[in-house]
């Protein structure tokens, strides 16, 4: 499974916005109990399709 999450300009420019890329799948417990019955990756990206955050399955 892939998952591809957009965030909008604003949110992509916030200070925080770095810091919660690098933390929120630690903390999705949704994400993480799927990946223990199949592989699933993960994108983030801005609105043009610049990806801002990868994990893969």
């Amino acid at each position: 499974m892939q998952v591809r999450l957009q965030v909008d300009g604003e949110l992509e420019q916030a200070v925080r916005m770095k810091r919660c890329l690098a933390l929120f799948e630690d903390f999705c417990v949704v994400t993480d109990s799927l990946r223990h019955g199949f592989p699933i990756g993960v994108e983030v990206v801005n609105p043009s399709g610049e990806v801002l955050h990868r994990a893969e399955p």
